[in-house]
């Protein structure tokens, strides 16, 4: 089976691939794509997730190839690349793969393996069988919304997110998270990406951010006052970020400050 996507402005001679995070869907990109109307946008439903839960099991290297699959139909030959968390990670894998696909690319909040991991694991598999019989409630969701700071008015939609994600498929994404191990990449030099995290992410989230960029010999900064969704939380200072990057022109200082 293949991914679900949208797709904008397919005469438009640049494209942009965003790819959402773990318990989301397409449609938190949607004041990206109003912004980025000059550019031809594919926005996919992930693999478990939205209108692709059943495209089944999700791990992030079969997800990179699925999305190197429907890159191969884009009109344009180079692709730009957006992903916060679990989107991040499927293009740090898709950089090592497939990178010939890849224009220039944006992570944000995106996390990767560290000496933590198997304390986080035995953790994890705890928290689920907390979350499990309360991940469709009202009250955990607007509790989510509220600890990430997402507009009320999403809540529909994000609760069809979560109500969309199986059970069974929960444990799978989430260990494919937080097991995620920075992939190789072949270019020694200064790779076409930019790593970034919120000033409100957890601190892990910056840590993981910091060895990207210094393992990728990549860009980085903190989005002042953004927190891990802050393309829905602060969406003028997300666009104006990846507006600069895309352009290749100095970040707004006044929005940022180094990792």
């Amino acid at each position: 089976m293949k991914l679900v996507f949208d797709e904008t402005g397919n005469e438009n001679k640049e494209s942009i691939l965003f790819l959402h995070p773990g318990g989301m869907s397409g449609w938190m990109w949607e004041q990206q794509i109003k912004h980025f109307k000059n550019y031809h946008c594919i926005i996919p439903d992930l693999p478990e997730h939205g209108r692709s839960a059943s495209v089944k099991p999700f791990t992030i290297k079969r997800t990179a190839g699925m999305v190197a699959e429907l890159v191969e139909d884009c009109p344009n030959e180079l692709v730009n690349m957006v992903g916060i968390g679990l989107g991040g990670q499927i293009i740090l894998q898709i950089m090592s793969k497939y990178p010939e696909i890849v224009d220039r690319a944006m992570v944000s909040g995106t996390l990767v393996r560290n000496h933590q991991y198997k304390s986080l694991i035995a953790r994890l598999k705890e928290l689920l069988m907390v979350y499990k019989p309360v991940k469709n409630s009202e009250f955990y969701i607007k509790a989510y919304m509220r600890t990430y700071h997402m507009p009320k008015v999403c809540f529909d939609k994000f609760k069809m997110s979560i109500c969309q994600i199986e059970t069974s498929s929960i444990e799978r994404i989430l260990i494919e998270n937080h097991t995620f191990k920075l992939p190789p990449i072949l270019e020694t030099g200064e790779t076409n990406l930019l790593v970034m995290a919120g000033e409100k992410d957890y601190n892990i989230l910056k840590d993981s951010s910091k060895e990207i960029m210094n393992n990728y010999h990549a860009r980085g900064a903190l989005a002042l006052g953004g927190g891990h969704l802050w393309n829905m939380e602060t969406p003028d200072k997300f666009n104006e970020v990846l507006d600069a990057w895309l352009q290749n022109q100095p970040l707004p200082e006044s929005l940022i400050s180094p990792l």
